[in-house]
């Protein structure tokens, strides 16, 4: 799954000690049931033993060759040496397993059908995911190069950029929290909201959130606050543990808190552009005098009290003419896997009447 060679599917964490030891509901069940139908399918269990040692010898064959890439690659042993020790190895894994695939007619073809079934899977299901990233590469910009700022009349004002038709933006009262998935640029949901809608927050958070492949994560390493070339727009990230819950229904109320801490503290990190990611290459903000200190707390607080929305973005994806049969059935099953294994926005553990989805379409 980190590779993105299998969907994300719930995972629990059993231990806190050993990192990494999990409990996959889905995987358990799935395994319970197979075992049940190759019991029941295999009469005796000398087929089934035939089918097993298929298994065995050609993970071992596997193996021997993985090891041999990794010597020459990794560890950069000269490939002279290399040979040397491969080549025994080799011979007599392939002496097992030339002799284990002849009992494939007689059971072991299942081992094989099993192994094609898995390769194909993870094959179209990494296939799809880079068809997906290079669409949302395309929809990559700063927030310099959506929003820009005017003065008329001795007032500064922000509107749309000229290449998304330009126009005012008009200021909606409360806090925005919009979920950021990539952490750096603008985020495609909230740049689908300033061009659908021509509207922005009084205050708006760019929240995203990193997970970190430790159980636990301190608090005061945890959140990270970086001003954006708009006003009043902030970068939060949150740095968190596989235990760690983030997603708790008083959320804003932890974003809040943690902006106007880092305001108040004159920790807001300034980031040199949208392009680098919040809390890296920045220089610390300095203090500011108690005027605009005042007047960003004030505005903060009052965009809070009146009301705070969390916005989730719902990217579907539209399959390119241009691509052949085969490749369009791919991607077609590659689409119905994603949809049906994608977070519901339900799940959030936020309250409902806050929380908004903004659906946007992709091509890939």
């Amino acid at each position: 799954m980190h590779g993105s060679y299998f969907p994300h599917i719930t995972m629990i964490y059993t231990s806190t000690k050993f990192h990494g030891q999990v409990y996959i509901p889905m995987a358990n069940w799935l395994m319970m049931i197979g075992t049940i139908i190759v019991t029941a399918v295999y009469s005796n269990t000398t087929r089934l033993g035939q089918a097993y040692g298929v298994c065995v010898i050609l993970v071992t064959f596997i193996t021997t060759n993985m090891v041999t890439l990794i010597a020459i690659i990794v560890w950069r042993i000269h490939p002279a040496i290399v040979f040397l020790v491969w080549l025994p190895f080799v011979t007599f894994d392939g002496l097992y397993l030339t002799s284990a695939l002849v009992k494939v007619p007689n059971g072991a073809w299942f081992t094989l059908m099993l192994a094609v079934i898995l390769a194909s899977f993870f094959s179209l299901w990494r296939y799809g995911k880079e068809k997906q990233w290079k669409c949302e590469a395309k929809a990559l910009h700063e927030l310099s190069d959506v929003l820009t700022s005017v003065t008329a009349d001795g007032h500064e004002r922000q509107v749309l950029s000229a290449r998304y038709g330009g126009g005012d933006i008009y200021e909606i009262a409360g806090m925005g929290i919009f979920f950021d998935k990539a952490g750096a640029y603008v985020p495609a949901v909230f740049e689908q909201w300033l061009r659908k809608f021509r509207a922005k927050m009084d205050v708006v958070v760019l929240m995203h959130m990193r997970a970190l492949s430790k159980p636990h994560v301190e608090e005061q390493e945890m959140y990270t606050v970086c001003r954006t070339s708009s006003k009043n727009v902030y970068r939060l990230v949150i740095r968190h543990g596989y235990n760690d819950h983030i997603i708790t229904p008083d959320l804003a109320r932890v974003v809040y808190q943690q902006v106007r801490k880092a305001i108040t503290n004159g920790e807001v990190l300034i980031s040199s552009s949208d392009k680098s990611s919040a809390g890296e290459n920045s220089d610390r903000g300095s203090k500011v005098n108690d005027t605009i200190l005042g007047a960003k707390l004030e505005h903060l607080d009052k965009a809070y009290a009146t009301q705070s929305l969390y916005i989730v973005g719902k990217q579907q994806m539209r399959i390119d003419a241009r691509y052949n049969f085969f490749k369009k059935n791919i991607l077609s099953l590659f689409l119905w896997i994603r949809e049906n294994t994608r977070s519901k926005i339900e799940k959030l553990n936020v309250p409902v009447d806050k929380l908004v989805e903004v659906g946007f379409v992709g091509e890939i």
